[in-house]
């Protein structure tokens, strides 16, 4: 139960400082509190300082260690004076030889226990574990070797008539005294040992026939000076965990109580913090113990970046967000304009539970039911769909009579059988298709259903060329296809930053965030809800919910605003390639990092295809900036047809997004093909773009260069086009560049 917590510092002084006093007044009403750190990890660590070798907490443990010290002599000095007495008594004929021999077997059986159990414990680690315990039962079974060796006790141990001795009541009252800062852990462990002393003092002279109230008046002396040295106690305790604070606060950088609160932790990043803060206390343990420099170093290093991570973590909101400065440091004006006009706010994830393996059937196998579409010429062409990463959806759109969605949509249905395994009625599925290929506007440059067809067959290259065949389920496949398809449905051919700045209705409604994302998440479900086109209606809840899920995750993750956020968090997840899906959050993240590289595949297409959908996408670009410029705004980052350097802004954009994202996806995925058909094709684009920029740039500068200056730039763009002719030789041997 909970007590109420007391305003005053004196009364309660630990509450100010991050701790807690729990009521406890069954054991101890007179004080009524336990002093205790309300984080167990931290209450571990004080506990680990102050009954170790360590020497980390220095002021700490250096006045314990002086308490020890103190509390030897007075325990050896106590002993010498009672072996004088029991000699003095047994040579003055006072005491008998037996009493004698009982007090100094007992004195030198105690003796010896107890200096083994100090040198154990304090100078070597052989008993560090149970140390306290050890320490607690050589205390108490001190004070009964005084009480047992007292004269009346052994005057009726051995029926004498008469001992003459000395009261142990001093003797208690100096291991009382100078054993309750080292000897015990807390207040309330040192008042219980004491309060059983007691006790076994008053039965034991009850039962050796001394004076009741000579009894009574040492028993009670000794319980009373028991209560005032636990008071003692309790304000040391006080004190002592206050200094533990303070270290802790001046070594590690934080605050550690007060950051911790009153609860134990409830989430993984509390659990993970919890961990790193253990691993700092004992890492400082082993740096006091090390004694080699380089060794030493070498840890000490180690500490200063776990405490860095530590930092890290409790700074940030999300771990995984991007420094925006960082990003664009060494980036010109216009580029870094450009970054900072995509960036805006983080989406959560979603937890999606894994499906069974997706069996994959063969094309070869799909040919003979391929001919009730309207293309059956066209099976040749679309069985590169997934092997082919350069397939010309172009040429797919004209084949297909500007039908390309729902040409490949049907065929990704078929090829991996989701219509038999999960009983999707086929003319529901060609319905759906046909639907959401007239949901794109055909008058986009760019964001038009030839994209989102294209979309689609970059996701299934990376998926039939990497280990992710073998671990996505079909209702994994089902939710990347209709995410692929439907990832731009409804595209007004504008930017989200666009629409936000002139208050769109579309930014009104989802709070200018990921405006366009959530339209196109929106109306994929719409059209699910169309009569004879719900794909998903035979799904049980579970799964539709599931699939739900996926297609709502992978079609935010397609905002540009989030790009390097996600990105961030997939590059310090993903350490290698996988072999299964460990958790849930890994089988969304890969999705989300395949459908955005899917996304801007076409920067990873052949020089040709590449620079094809490039002036699509230009072209849109331009028209916003036109509109911009009609209605007297500012004109967005390369937007202006009239002043846009092209290839600066492809080299830009592949270089800062397409190229990191596809790099951490190559090295994830572990593919051959991808790395090939994908990366190296990437790089030798970025090569043609930078050559195609540098000439601009000379270009520029001899319009508005002096005669004396020509012939140093004639020499500058030969180097250039040497330099390029040679990069796209090296690419033609790989057979990258077509030759």
């Amino acid at each position: 139960m909970r007590t109420r917590q007391s305003n005053n510092p004196e009364e309660n002084p630990f509450t100010l400082s991050g701790f807690s006093a729990h009521s406890n007044t069954h054991f101890l009403s007179p004080l009524g509190k336990i002093l205790k750190f309300p984080s167990r990890s931290l209450e571990r660590h004080y506990q680990n300082v102050i009954t170790s070798n360590d020497s980390s907490a220095t002021n700490i443990i250096t006045e314990l260690r002086y308490r020890l010290k103190i509390f030897l002599f007075s325990y050896y000095f106590l002993l010498a004076v009672y072996l004088l007495i029991y000699i003095i008594a047994v040579s003055l004929k006072e005491s008998t030889s037996r009493v004698f021999g009982c007090q100094i077997g007992l004195f030198l059986g105690q003796f010896l226990a107890n200096s083994s159990i100090y040198l154990l414990g304090f100078y070597t680690m052989a008993l560090n574990s149970i140390r306290p315990e050890l320490l607690q039962i050589s205390y108490f079974l001190t004070a009964v070797m005084l009480i047992l060796n007292n004269g009346p006790v052994q005057a009726a141990m051995f029926d004498e008539d008469s001992v003459t001795y000395m009261s142990c009541l001093p003797g208690l009252l100096v291991l009382l005294s100078t054993s309750k800062f080292i000897l015990h852990t807390n207040f309330l462990n040192y008042f219980l040992w004491n309060t059983l002393i007691a006790v076994v003092f008053l039965i034991s002279h009850i039962l050796g026939n001394q004076h009741l109230a000579t009894t009574l008046f040492e028993v009670g002396f000794f319980y009373y000076r028991v209560l005032v040295e636990t008071k003692t106690f309790y304000t040391h305790e006080v004190v002592t965990r206050k200094k533990f604070q303070m270290t802790v606060n001046a070594t590690e950088g934080f605050d550690d109580a007060a950051n911790h609160g009153s609860f134990e932790p409830k989430t993984e990043l509390e659990e993970i913090i919890d961990c790193l803060l253990e691993t700092l206390t004992n890492a400082k343990q082993i740096i006091a113990d090390i004694s080699a420099d380089d060794n030493k170093s070498r840890v000490m290093r180690i500490h200063e970046l776990v405490n860095k991570v530590v930092g890290k973590i409790r700074s940030q909101t999300n771990i995984y967000s991007t420094d925006i400065e960082t990003i664009t440091k060494g980036l010109d004006e216009d580029d870094k304009l450009f970054i900072k006009q995509t960036q805006n706010e983080q989406v959560k994830t979603l937890p999606i539970k894994p499906r069974n393996k997706l069996r994959v059937r063969k094309t070869d196998e799909i040919a003979l039911t391929y001919k009730v579409y309207d293309v059956e010429e066209l099976i040749g062409v679309l069985k590169h769909i997934g092997k082919n990463w350069n397939f010309d959806m172009f040429f797919l759109k004209e084949c297909t009579r500007g039908k390309p969605l729902v040409t490949v949509g049907k065929y990704s249905m078929k090829k991996f059988r989701l219509d038999e395994i999960l009983n999707i009625n086929e003319m529901v599925y060609v319905n759906f298709f046909q639907d959401m290929e007239q949901g794109y506007k055909t008058e986009n440059p760019y964001h038009n259903s030839t994209h989102a067809a294209d979309v689609l067959s970059s996701f299934l290259f990376f998926i039939n060329q990497s280990v992710l065949s073998e671990l996505f389920s079909e209702y994994d496949m089902l939710a990347v296809i209709l995410a692929a398809l439907g990832h731009d449905v409804g595209h007004p051919g504008l930017t989200n930053r666009f629409l936000i700045v002139n208050k769109d209705d579309l930014a009104n409604m989802y709070n200018d965030y990921s405006v366009l994302e959530m339209m196109h998440c929106s109306t994929t479900f719409q059209l699910l809800k169309g009569q004879d086109a719900n794909i998903l209606a035979s799904l049980d809840t579970e799964h539709y919910t599931s699939v739900r899920k996926l297609i709502i995750e992978m079609i935010l993750a397609t905002d540009m605003s989030k790009h390097w956020d996600l990105l961030a968090q997939f590059k310090a997840k993903a350490l290698k390639p996988p072999n299964q899906f460990e958790t849930v959050d890994q089988r969304i993240d890969i999705l989300k990092m395949s459908i955005k590289a899917a996304d801007v595949g076409h920067a990873a297409k052949s020089i040709d295809l590449h620079h094809k959908w490039s002036k699509l996408v230009i072209e849109e670009f331009f028209r916003q900036g036109d509109m911009e410029k009609s209605m007297k705004q500012p004109v967005s980052m390369y937007c202006d047809r009239e002043t846009t350097d092209i290839s600066k802004s492809q080299a830009g954009f592949i270089r800062m997004i397409v190229l990191p994202l596809y790099e951490a996806l190559s090295n994830y995925l572990g593919s051959a093909q991808v790395e090939e058909n994908c990366l190296e094709q990437l790089k030798a684009n970025l090569a043609s773009w930078e050559y195609e920029m540098n000439r601009n740039k000379i270009k520029t500068l001899s319009y508005n260069t002096d005669n004396s200056s020509k012939n140093s730039i004639i020499q500058k763009e030969d180097e250039i086009r040497r330099c390029g002719t040679q990069r796209i030789i090296d690419l033609t041997k790989k057979k990258i560049w077509p030759g």
